[in-house]
């Protein structure tokens, strides 16, 4: 089945299953073998690694992966998909083909049976991409090596350096629990039908140990999500959840001029803290201090601009961080969360 990964060889299968690309599932068919050899390089299997790939599609990539891997399971979302996956790989005894959505498969299912060390390689589909890394690295799953083919925006935004245009949340999502690097750039013609954007592989190598350990990763508050409620008071959500919050207290006791109003949950009936930025970052063991913004009337909405800051606000929440910050540096130990919260952040339950 090497011919698959051309355009021939795909549009001969495609032609044979009545198959017609389906782009709001993000649907792309690899026909470069320079980008197929390329991924096969960066997976570096020896023959006893476990691979998993998601959105096998007609098996172009499935095929080549199996005579250098144990086992290979190999997730595909689109039923109308599967007779050609199928026969791609009908002579390999080492793949299994597992339809489904990635997203809601039980992840410790599907790779139980897929010998250590894992792998995973795959073509992603781009409206996936982001989160479902996120959700492979969050949790120790025996994978050492990560190959994936991605938009090349998402590429840059993984392997961004701090200062950057590109670094964001998913940049330190990511890097925090992989080492991350780009080893070719795609043009848009490796693929039938061709995307809009140009993509590229994306090589990363799973931390053994995280750079900060997740059970002594620094406790967080949610500062001032939502500054419209409340124009001349600070809100603090999350006080009840860590040490931080009596360092809280001591820090509002000592500047009452701050204004500040502690909080457990702005809306319990909505569970708010256990649904906001900063509690993602913790539960994927992210150290990180403050979350903060929102002092202006039009908080994420199509009103916003600069001129709606409110200045003087916002140099209050700014002291608040300072003295906060001032307060932690000076503890004798790093704050902590509540046993019964961080079980929460660590399980997700």
């Amino acid at each position: 089945m090497a011919d698959l990964a051309s355009p021939e060889g795909t549009s001969r299968v495609l032609r044979a299953h009545g198959i017609r690309p389906r782009r709001r599932l993000g649907q792309h068919f690899l026909i470069s073998r320079a980008v197929l050899d390329c991924l096969l390089e960066a997976a570096a299997l020896s023959g006893r690694e476990g691979v998993l790939e998601i959105g096998a599609g007609i098996g172009t990539l499935t095929a080549a992966l199996a005579p250098s891997a144990s086992r290979v399971a190999a997730v595909e979302f689109d039923a109308a998909l599967l007779p050609a996956l199928r026969e791609a790989v009908a002579s390999l005894s080492n793949v299994t083909v597992v339809p489904g959505d990635v997203m809601t498969l039980n992840l410790e299912a599907l790779i139980a049976g897929l010998p250590i060390p894992r792998r995973a390689v795959s073509n992603l589909p781009y409206n996936i991409a982001s989160p479902l890394i996120v959700r492979l690295l969050e949790r120790p799953a025996g994978f050492d090596r990560m190959v994936f083919t991605v938009q090349r925006e998402v590429a840059e935004r993984l392997t961004a350096a701090p200062g950057g245009k590109a670094y964001g949340a998913l940049s330190v999502a990511v890097q925090y629990r992989a080492e991350a690097s780009i080893v070719m750039r795609v043009p848009p013609t490796a693929f039938y039908p061709p995307p809009e954007v140009d993509s590229a592989v994306v090589l990363l190598q799973v931390r053994a140990h995280p750079p900060v350990p997740v059970g002594d990763v620094v406790a967080n508050l949610n500062v001032d999500m939502v500054g419209r409620n409340w124009k001349d008071t600070i809100v603090v959500i999350g006080k009840e959840h860590s040490d931080l919050g009596a360092m809280l207290d001591r820090v509002g006791a000592a500047h009452p001029e701050l204004n500040m109003r502690p909080i457990d949950d702005l809306w319990p009936q909505e569970n708010f803290y256990f649904r906001s930025d900063h509690y993602n970052f913790a539960r994927n063991g992210v150290p990180i201090l403050f979350f903060f913004n929102g002092t202006h009337a039009d908080y994420h909405g199509p009103g916003d601009s600069p001129d709606k800051i409110d200045a003087e606000k916002e140099s209050r929440i700014v002291k608040l961080v300072f003295y906060l910050g001032l307060d932690v540096a000076n503890a004798a130990e790093r704050p902590r969360w509540n046993p019964d919260s961080y079980k929460r952040i660590v399980t997700g339950n």
